[in-house]
């Protein structure tokens, strides 16, 4: 044995030796400790003396303070568990009010949700619907600006064909093809920046009697979305200003007055002449540029300055860059409902105020404006109606077959089909989806009371007028918008025959006069007579007003999209493709030929030259052997476009645009040099020496033009203009400087 082992077990020994034994252990008696036996356990034969090293002891009350901890950790867990839980049980309790609340609108309406199962449903997306931020977003590289596009917005579209292309033709190989893709993308998702302004110009107002021609013109083509004023209200505010006794705050009139002047000579002269002065004139008076005058101009709570903004986005929407109308109107919603006006009475009784029959239209204006934005154009809404009664307002109202009632209705639909377009991507549970299905199933109702109430649909394309068309168009692009959202194979018909619907419309109403092209609409949208009397229905969509909106601006861009999808998954041979083909060669050559007089950044371009690029695109999926030649058209006709805009921008530049009205001792910064001639807020001197037959949109405004004459009133208004009936130079009184006020002593 070695030394170390003998050290160990002598070690060993002597450790247990120092130990008292079991049995004086268990007694807790004093031990002498010898081995073999201790002196206790020798007295007692029966007893065996062991020694042995004792067990552990067990602290019990330390063990209980672990286990509390332990406890104590896992309850902290259940917690956790308990407010994950809870937060989405109040998600889907938000959920399910909201589906409650359109469930009541219904059933004001006259509707009810029946105890359909979920079979409508859909269990994906929809082929036109995307979960993906990046789909709604674009990012700007060059000035780092996030910009937010709609479901329905040109850019989204964009981007979900591109995604459509790539997964079923497998674009990735055909770097030609991607390229174009998305330069398609980034043109369709950019917003130009607004200008900077310079120094400012006294506003020069039209003589008195032409401006209240004008104004008699103005009330001739009021919408829904511009019946803004009392005539006689607005007639005493003219003879005010016009007395020379201006007062503070009343440069936002002229802005008016000028907006007005604009809508009314633009009908005729912004697509005739080419000098673009809707675009001229919405670029002066922006969002942005009102946020430097907050306290004078655009941003002020008042009545005018609403007024005044919903005819700029009017204007704006015609012929400026996409995103501006809808920025000048979202300043006009924020003002509004900072006035409360989302709270005013939406019909008050003719007897009232003017001021308070205003703030009546007003709201409906904005109600109207705010739901046709967002189903035509993508945008936000900004005029939320959870917080207000103005629904069942509109529903009482419309049961009386108020003027405007058929777009008042309309307004009503779209605003539940916006709440199905924005929560359909969140659709996680059974329970969500079936509200959805319930809420789809709604709408469709809707949809189809509004074409048995309203008549829509059930004429032939010779019966169209331009209001018609409008409100038609207008109805085909909700029930795209809605239907998309359905799984079923009825709604993918429906789909496709309200998208060909749709295009032949826009066709027709822009002069078309094809027979095919008119039969092929007869067969498609015409549908059975409306039981309902002809009395029966509101007289306002017989009415044959030309408004000044466009019937570019009702069509509906993903009816577009669809039918080209389409083309994608179908062979060269099918000749209901090649019919769709022929018709989408239609639209694009009918946008081309509406917008080559506008200004060539303007929206409407946009959507012409994108269409062009869409159709090369097929043709290069169709016919990749032709990809080269294709690319390099494609490329120079992407330059050309790009050249376009650039120039376009440049040379507004340089021109030294009007800055603000009134007191120019509240900006900080110059004006620019001017290069060029400035621009003349004489919009008489801009007009054409000689005014032909011109009509804008083929046979559907060519109806009106006996009855509006606009030609013969720009004649008449030029013809005096040369008699010597100067234009008035108005100068605004400043208003008066806020008094400094006292500090409050705290201490006292």
């Amino acid at each position: 044995m070695s030394s170390h082992q003998k050290r160990k077990q002598s070690h060993s020994e002597d450790s247990v030796s120092d130990q008292a034994c079991t049995r004086c252990r268990e007694r807790k008696i004093r031990c002498s400790r010898e081995l073999p036996q201790c002196n206790n356990c020798e007295q007692d034969d029966s007893v065996t003396c062991i020694y042995q090293n004792p067990t552990k002891r067990v602290n019990h009350l330390k063990s209980l303070f672990d286990s509390v901890n332990g406890v104590k950790e896992r309850l902290i867990n259940i917690e956790s568990h308990l407010g994950r839980l809870s937060d989405n049980i109040a998600q889907n309790t938000d959920q399910d009010n909201s589906c409650s609340n359109s469930s009541t609108r219904q059933a004001s309406r006259g509707g009810s949700f029946d105890g359909e199962d979920d079979e409508d449903c859909p269990s994906s997306p929809s082929p036109y619907s995307d979960d993906y931020a990046d789909f709604h977003v674009f990012y700007s590289q060059a000035d780092r600006i996030d910009y937010y596009h709609g479901p329905l917005s040109l850019f989204v579209l964009c981007k979900q064909f591109q995604s459509c292309a790539v997964s079923e033709n497998d674009a990735e190989c055909n770097t030609p093809l991607q390229d174009m893709l998305q330069n398609l993308c980034e043109r369709a998702g950019v917003v130009e920046p607004f200008p900077s302004f310079g120094s400012q110009p006294v506003i020069n107002l039209l003589p008195k009697q032409q401006f209240t021609t004008i104004i008699g013109h103005f009330f001739r083509h009021v919408d829904c979305a511009t019946d803004v004023f009392v005539k006689s209200n607005l007639l005493a505010q003219v003879e005010r200003i016009y007395s020379h006794n201006p007062e503070p705050g009343d440069d936002v009139w002229a802005i008016c007055f000028q907006a007005i002047t604009v809508l009314v000579w633009g009908m005729e002269i912004s697509a005739q002449s080419g000098n673009g002065l809707f675009g001229d004139f919405a670029r002066s008076f922006l969002p942005s540029r009102a946020a430097l005058v907050n306290s004078r101009l655009l941003t002020t709570p008042r009545l005018i300055n609403v007024q005044t903004l919903i005819l700029l986005s009017v204007a704006a929407q015609q012929f400026d860059p996409p995103g501006w109308a809808e920025l000048i109107f979202t300043n006009a919603c924020g003002l509004a409902r900072t006035m409360g006006l989302h709270q005013t009475q939406i019909f008050p009784d003719e007897t009232n105020t003017y001021d308070t029959l205003e703030r009546a239209k007003v709201i409906r204006s904005l109600y109207v404006r705010d739901k046709s934005l967002c189903t035509t154009r993508g945008s936000v809404s900004w005029l939320p109606t959870h917080d207000c009664n103005i629904v069942p307002q509109l529903s009482t109202a419309i049961d009386r077959h108020v003027p405007f009632s058929d777009t008042l209705q309309l307004a009503m639909i779209q605003d539940d089909v916006y709440r199905l377009t924005h929560t359909a991507s969140f659709r996680t549970s059974k329970s969500r989806k079936s509200q959805a299905s319930k809420l789809l199933r709604s709408i469709e109702r809707q949809l189809d009371q509004y074409t048995q109430i309203f008549g829509i649909l059930n004429c032939q394309a010779s019966s169209y007028n331009p209001r018609r068309s409008m409100l038609t168009l207008e109805f085909l692009a909700t029930r795209i918008l809605a239907l998309q959202y359905g799984s079923g194979q009825k709604h993918a018909e429906q789909l496709r025959s309200d998208a060909r619907a749709s295009c032949l419309l826009l066709l027709i109403a822009n002069g078309v006069q094809d027979p095919q092209i008119i039969d092929t609409f007869n067969t498609i949208a015409c549908q059975k007579i409306a039981t309902l009397n002809r009395d029966e229905k509101p007289s306002t969509i017989e009415s044959n007003t030309v408004s000044f909106a466009s019937i570019l601006d009702a069509f509906s861009l993903p009816a577009f999209f669809i039918l080209l999808k389409d083309l994608l998954r179908s062979s060269d041979n099918d000749q209901v493709s090649n019919s769709d083909l022929d018709l989408l060669r239609r639209v694009s050559a009918c946008y081309v030929n509406s917008t080559e007089r506008m200004q060539s950044n303007s929206y409407h371009r946009k959507v012409a030259w994108t269409f062009e690029q869409l159709l090369i695109i097929i043709n290069l999926i169709k016919h990749p052997e032709q990809h080269q030649s294709i690319s390099m058209v494609s490329t120079t006709s992407m330059s050309d476009m790009i050249m376009s805009l650039n120039t376009q921008t440049e040379d507004f530049f340089k021109i030294s645009p009007p800055g603000s009205i009134g007191d120019g001792s509240i900006f900080s910064f110059s004006p620019q040099p001017a290069t060029s001639t400035p621009f003349s807020w004489d919009i008489g001197s801009s007009l054409p020496s000689s005014l032909g037959p011109y009509t804008p949109f083929g046979s559907a405004n060519s109806a009106d033009a006996s009855d509006a004459g606009i030609s013969d009133l720009l004649s008449q208004l030029r013809q005096s203009g040369a008699d010597g009936s100067p234009e008035q130079a108005m100068t605004w009184p400043e208003l008066a400087p806020e008094l400094p006020r006292k500090r409050l002593r705290t201490h006292e």
